[in-house]
């Protein structure tokens, strides 16, 4: 892996482009409006039946997705049943994707056999007039061998009369949303390598991926599915943050994935890989 010195401070410019503020704050409530369906509520039954038709096969039961359903009409099935917005559903569509993604990788302790989806925690904040639940979920995966693995990860479910959106949290010290504009944010980050794959600047890609990306006919390929994508979702799985990496998807306006990245901060600028989806 190549080094990164101060010496990449010189192309800082070039890959950062133009930028307004990197994120949103989150000003906290002492409560929000939410009414009905409760958005942890709704959260949880996304992750649970997503869980249980991709990651266990289904082999658990689901009581909204059908069997067999595609990730693509599984999201459908739960917007309609839990009415999603659409960058809600796109959520739901890349969660799906990454389950499906990772239940397909080999493991040495068997299966996944089932997945508990529990919410342990529900803060309500506010951003721009628009009430946002900090919803805390604990996850519990048993497999075929093995102990019982534990995870938490906090979601910015965003309340508009219906869960309308499903983001990642930054900062720790002042919570607030990633707007994607910037190169210190995942999502800001991807937006920047679509711009250099738009321009198609391979050097700057070459610089971004820390070599990953290389390859000029991956970047013509995703340039093409750009051009076609219409009003694409850049969205970031708070379940897959590990350490100060990222996993981000770009779901086009069909609801289908059309790329996947990892964003690793560093010292300077991060590094931005690519992975085609199909």
């Amino acid at each position: 892996m190549r080094v990164r010195t101060a010496a990449g401070i010189a192309v800082l410019a070039l890959l950062a482009g133009c930028a307004g503020p990197a994120t949103a704050p989150l000003e906290p409530q002492q409560s929000v409006g939410a009414e009905g369906k409760r958005p942890e509520h709704v959260l949880v039954t996304v992750l649970s039946e997503l869980h249980n038709h991709f990651t266990t096969r289904g082999e658990a039961p689901t009581q909204v997705i059908s069997p067999g359903a595609t990730v693509q009409v599984a999201a459908e099935e739960l917007a309609e049943e839990l009415d999603l917005g659409r960058q809600a559903r796109d959520f739901a569509i890349a969660s799906g994707f990454e389950m499906q993604r990772e239940a397909a990788q080999a493991s040495p302790l068997g299966r996944v056999e089932s997945v508990a989806i529990e919410a342990v925690e529900d803060r309500p904040f506010e951003s721009g007039g628009v009430d946002v639940h900090l919803v805390t979920v604990r996850q519990e995966v048993r497999r075929e061998s093995g102990p019982i693995t534990e995870s938490q990860a906090v979601y910015a479910v965003a309340w508009q009369e219906r869960v309308s959106e499903v983001e990642a949290v930054t900062g720790t010290a002042t919570l607030a949303l990633d707007n994607g504009v910037d190169l210190t944010t995942a999502r800001g980050a991807v937006q920047r390598f679509l711009d250099l794959a738009g321009t198609r600047d391979l050097e700057a890609i070459r610089r971004i991926s820390d070599d990953a990306n290389a390859n000029p006919t991956a970047i013509d390929v995703l340039r093409s599915l750009l051009g076609a994508a219409g009003d694409y979702q850049i969205l970031t799985l708070p379940q897959a943050h590990q350490g100060n990496a990222d996993t981000v998807y770009v779901i086009n306006e069909a609801g289908t994935p059309i790329a996947r990245f990892t964003v690793t901060t560093g010292p300077l600028i991060p590094t931005v890989v690519y992975f085609p989806t199909a």
